[in-house]
């Protein structure tokens, strides 16, 4: 049991997080936190004491659990405690919650980078709301930046509220990749499918298959092959998209 050892606990808003990240290392051997201690956090945040927190002591806190043993116990935590409304309002509703905390265990499980993590438990966002989160949160670059890639292509590839994933066109799928800039940053598009691979219903998994076939055969395209053909500025670009256009299509081609 984790538990408050003295009412000074009450004097440093701080120590919810640091107890919910207790939480999430200790929860699989057996640990919860205590009900006198969930109480008193409670009223810690009901008194307004969370909302004094500095966001880079919060996104400290949130690094570390993003990295334990049960990340999810940690943001169960705060929401049980209403912390979360003040930290991540957007958050705490249904089906927002239970979205971000199976694709962050999704994750989790894979073993995930901190940045897949923090996207993974973002994904359930709209993009604006996740890039206004994340700035607010001070979350380092690479976290921000995969977060906003994920919100941006998800639209894309969920059919826009369809039941499933309609197959996406050439043209879709090169917009897709366009938006990931997987030409100058194929590491960060790497960490995009697995995150995608996580948040994706099981009636779109495909997509993810195809979109790694479309990203392998456009990646093959050489401009300096296109410039020897005498090939140069916007005629360059253009010559360039076309030819990773063609191979697209020759990949999802059945």
């Amino acid at each position: 049991m984790l538990r408050h050892v003295s009412e000074a606990f009450a004097e440093d808003p701080l120590r919810i997080l640091r107890t919910a990240r207790f939480a999430a290392r200790f929860q699989p051997q057996g640990f919860r936190v205590c009900d006198q201690t969930m109480s008193l956090m409670r009223t810690m945040v009901a008194e307004g004491e969370v909302d004094h927190l500095v966001a880079e002591r919060v996104w400290q806190e949130i690094q570390r659990a993003l990295q334990e043993h049960e990340p999810r116990a940690f943001f169960e935590v705060l929401r049980d405690t209403g912390a979360l409304a003040i930290l991540i309002p957007e958050l705490v509703p249904d089906p927002a919650f239970t979205a971000a905390m199976a694709a962050l265990h999704c994750v989790h499980q894979q073993d995930g980078s901190i940045e897949e993590r923090f996207a993974a438990l973002m994904s359930p966002l709209p993009e604006q709301e996740s890039g206004s989160r994340t700035q607010a949160l001070k979350a380092p670059n690479d976290c921000k930046n995969l977060a906003r890639l994920v919100a941006a292509v998800l639209p894309a590839l969920t059919g826009s509220g369809e039941q499933h994933t309609p197959a996406l066109s050439a043209d879709e799928l090169y917009a897709v990749l366009d938006t990931a800039d997987l030409w100058r940053r194929p590491e960060r598009f790497a960490l995009l499918l697995n995150v995608l691979a996580c948040t994706l219903a099981p009636a779109d998994q495909q997509v993810v298959q195809t979109l790694k076939r479309a990203a392998d055969s456009a990646s093959g395209v050489e401009p300096k092959a296109l410039m020897a053909q005498g090939f140069t500025g916007r005629a360059l670009g253009e010559a360039i998209r076309q030819e990773r256009l063609q191979r697209i299509q020759q990949a999802i081609t059945p």
